[in-house]
């Protein structure tokens, strides 16, 4: 057999079977206080998808991560959000979500953490940067939210 022929249905063999590869973007903006150039916000954006357009298994993760800080430089916020569209994965929209409050002097006052829609979440509260207070919940999803029940 011709050695051409042999390379070119292995290569068109492996190209069929292996699955779509992600392709990522990501975007970092900053905000700074006017008339200084002391920071104000970071916002970092990114963006995954497929590289090949499979419309069997299309999805689009965006993960946004955010934090605020004052004049004097000590965070304010810390937030994370993970998003996802698509049929692939967990049958939710916001897979995770997490976010911090700071006071003043830059310990930690409030922390609240979501996973898939709300149905898990965990929230401290602090004192003088101590755990003074936790508390998790978990709900259960209802039959008639799915699909092959409407």
């Amino acid at each position: 057999m011709n050695p051409r022929l042999i390379l070119a249905s292995f290569l068109l063999l492996f190209s069929a079977v292996v699955p779509a590869q992600p392709k990522t973007n990501t975007e970092v903006t900053r905000e700074y206080f006017p008339g200084t150039e002391k920071l104000k916000k970071v916002t970092e954006v990114r963006i995954t998808r497929n590289m090949h357009g499979d419309i069997f298994n299309f999805y689009k993760k965006t993960t946004v991560r955010q934090t605020e800080f004052t004049e004097l430089g000590k965070p304010v916020r810390s937030t994370k959000r993970i998003t996802k569209l698509g049929r692939s994965g967990k049958p939710c929209y916001e897979l995770f979500s997490e976010e911090t409050v700071y006071d003043e002097t830059g310990r930690p006052k409030h922390y609240e953490k979501m996973k898939c829609d709300k149905q898990r979440q965990t929230i401290k509260e602090y004192a003088n940067g101590k755990v003074i207070f936790i508390r998790k919940l978990k709900r259960r999803r209802s039959w008639s939210g799915f699909w092959f029940f409407s």
